[in-house]
């Protein structure tokens, strides 16, 4: 086994598993037989056992298991997403007011894009941020490339914000992304519950948490109110949503 490996190996054990997990399977790292060659018989079986572990303690740690989130992980700014095929850490984001949202280019809800950039050019200059998130989950209708999908949201509507790699907003084979694992999970609206539809959105604030949840079919111009709130008031949570009135007096 190359020394390259191992050094991944520990690096992934110190960052993704938790203590009841890291310490004996560390000190099973360091046994000298883990880190001679594979091609000495006398040591191959027990070598063997303890790689297949190795690869599936790893593995893990590049997907979220449903109930499974990071204990390092607090804020959503702590999040290391994808771009371009690189990571991508979210803390680029810390201390601003930033709206995620899963876009897809075949959708009906495709147009929301237009309110999107309105919002992202109206209170850029005021600390607010735009985060979308390419899925394919919904109608298979994000099916390009991810330098297609960013192409066609800067042409057709020019898109100015972030659009991260494809990825998962809900369970799947490939896993969900810990960022929609977090945003679900602590949203003060529908905790937990699956994304329904492209387009759905989660307003985070300065400190990394969620502020409020909207459903795929609320525009982005119907939240510019709770967009100027937060602005005005860093850190602070949103006021109760206002119920609707019936027109009875």
């Amino acid at each position: 086994m190359s020394c390259s490996f191992l050094g991944f190996a520990v690096f992934c054990n110190k960052t993704f598993l938790g203590a009841s997990i890291r310490a004996p399977l560390e000190a099973a790292l360091c046994q000298p037989r883990f880190v001679c060659s594979l091609r000495d018989s006398s040591q191959s079986r027990l070598s063997r056992r303890e790689f297949a572990l190795l690869l599936s303690l790893t593995a893990s740690s590049y997907v979220v298991p449903r109930g499974a989130l990071s204990e390092n992980i607090q804020s959503a700014y702590d999040i290391v997403a994808r771009k371009n095929g690189e990571p991508f850490p979210l803390a680029a984001y810390r201390n601003k007011l930033t709206l995620f949202v899963n876009v897809a280019t075949y959708c009906a809800l495709t147009p929301q894009y237009e309110g999107l950039v309105a919002l992202h050019d109206e209170y850029q200059p005021r600390g607010f941020e735009i985060v979308a998130s390419p899925c394919d989950q919904f109608g298979h209708q994000e099916p390009g490339s991810n330098d297609e999908i960013c192409a066609f949201a800067k042409k057709q509507f020019g898109a100015k914000f972030l659009l991260l790699d494809k990825l998962n907003v809900n369970d799947a084979p490939g896993g969900v992304a810990p960022l929609y694992k977090f945003l679900k999970d602590t949203s003060p609206e529908g905790t937990g519950q699956r994304v329904s539809w492209n387009f759905e959105k989660f307003l985070v604030g300065v400190n990394g948490n969620v502020l409020r949840r909207y459903k795929p079919g609320i525009l982005p111009e119907d939240i510019e109110t709770d967009i100027k709130w937060a602005l005005e008031h860093p850190g602070e949570p949103l006021p109760p949503k206002k119920k609707p009135s019936l027109g009875v007096s």
